[in-house]
């Protein structure tokens, strides 16, 4: 599905996403763009939100979010989404600009 936003609609209203939802982005260019996108209008709107890939992301789209942790801080991911409303949540890093994905069975605990 190809959603279009320029007649003003956000992401959010577009998927129709609520508390609790949890959103995967899959395709071939633009998930990780869409996926701050996304959790900066549910931060806006007052939503706690915590982001992850389950591939890799670069280094540089880490600083996109306001926060990120890693596996072994997720005790602290409350006070981080009560700060900055947004956090993401990242695996270490790969020695090549980018960092791994958190283990999938972190992402059932999480739910």
């Amino acid at each position: 599905m190809q959603i279009s936003t320029d007649a003003g609609m956000s992401l959010k209203q577009a998927l129709r996403i609520g508390h609790g939802d949890v959103v995967s982005f899959v395709g071939g260019g633009g998930k990780t763009t869409s996926m701050f996108r996304l959790a900066g209008e549910l931060s806006a709107a007052g939503l706690r939100v915590l982001t992850t890939s389950t591939t890799h992301i670069t280094e540089e789209q880490v600083n996109l979010s306001p926060a990120f942790i890693r596996p072994e801080e997720v005790r602290n991911l409350g006070g981080h989404l009560d700060r900055f409303g947004q956090c993401l949540l990242v695996g270490p890093p790969d020695g090549k600009g980018r960092v791994l994905s958190i283990p999938p069975s972190l992402i059932a605990i999480l739910k």
